[in-house]
């Protein structure tokens, strides 16, 4: 089922298909439009048949906004999306990037789709199945390590980062050019109030999950290239950084590079008693419990 016939069957109103990555629409969130949306915010993803409303900053999954637009449950809405409801781990393009990987990752050949679109390690780890799916994460049993894809704004894959699930084997092997990019930027089409930068990409699912916007660029300091596009991104950045000696030279230095391109930069600050290293092994109760410092002359001190 294609994007655009599942848009026509729902009932969506002004579809308007101009061949780009993204088709748009009136939001069906209609309680969020007194005006009935005449000028359509709503934007779906021809691929991955994820949404985003401009105006409300609705972030639906093809369940959610089926379910919402023809009135029905989600187990309806999942019944007329059926096996071939399209999702971001289905995307050709992460194939190829994976497929273009396994010269350089030998564990990985002969993985299958399958298999891998199921992501045992972070559903233990309290991740939920659609973020886990949004996201296009993948798992390779064999050799128990996930495949994480960076996506652009336009939801084109243009790096790929395989991640050990044990403690000893984090880091295993990457493709692609991430450049300037930061993992997390294709959900913020719009300028969000405030956006947390974190180092890892599961310490960035973590704070979205538990109800923050969050980007992680990858290192422990963010680049200039990173720095100018999530200035882009938001009206104030929170950097929250590892709890280690790299993780808090790394966030003074990016606080510094920020600060070149805005004056609303602060510090986020884990919450009392929190023993972790990041915001990866953070509850999601204990995300809302996240400090942001929001006084400048007091960013330095802290190192």
């Amino acid at each position: 089922m294609d994007i655009l016939s599942l848009m026509h069957r729902a009932g969506l109103q002004r579809i308007r298909d101009q061949g780009k990555p993204f088709i748009a629409a009136s939001c069906p969130n209609t309680e969020a439009h007194p005006n009935g949306d005449r000028h359509p915010s709503f934007a779906i993803n021809r691929d991955t048949g994820w949404g985003v409303c401009l105006g409300c900053g609705w972030k639906p999954s093809p369940e959610q906004w089926v379910a919402k637009a023809m009135g029905i449950s989600h187990k309806d809405a999942r019944a007329i999306l059926g096996v071939d409801a399209p999702t971001a781990v289905q995307s050709s393009e992460i194939s190829r990037l994976i497929m273009t990987l396994e010269p350089h990752y030998e564990d990985l050949a002969g993985w299958d789709e399958e298999t891998v679109m199921d992501v045992p390690y972070l559903r233990q780890r309290g991740y939920t199945d659609q973020l886990i799916q949004q996201m296009g994460i993948r798992y390779h049993p064999s050799s128990s390590s996930l495949l994480i894809p960076w996506l652009t704004a336009t939801n084109q894959p243009c790096y790929i980062k395989v991640r050990g699930t044990t403690s000893t084997t984090r880091y295993l092997a990457s493709y692609g050019d991430k450049g300037s990019h930061v993992y997390g930027e294709w959900l913020y089409l719009k300028k969000v109030p405030e956006l947390w930068v974190v180092e890892g990409e599961l310490d960035a699912l973590r704070l979205i999950q538990g109800g923050k916007n969050a980007v992680a660029v990858g290192t422990a300091r963010a680049s200039v290239g990173q720095a100018q596009r999530i200035v882009r991104m938001a009206q104030r950045v929170v950097v929250l950084p590892d709890r280690d000696e790299a993780g808090y030279i790394g966030a003074k230095q990016s606080l510094r590079t920020f600060l070149n391109f805005t004056p609303h930069v602060y510090l986020g600050e884990y919450p009392v008693g929190f023993d972790g290293k990041d915001a990866g092994d953070m509850q999601a109760e204990q995300v809302k419990e996240l400090i942001c410092r929001n006084f400048l002359h007091h960013l330095f001190q802290m190192f």
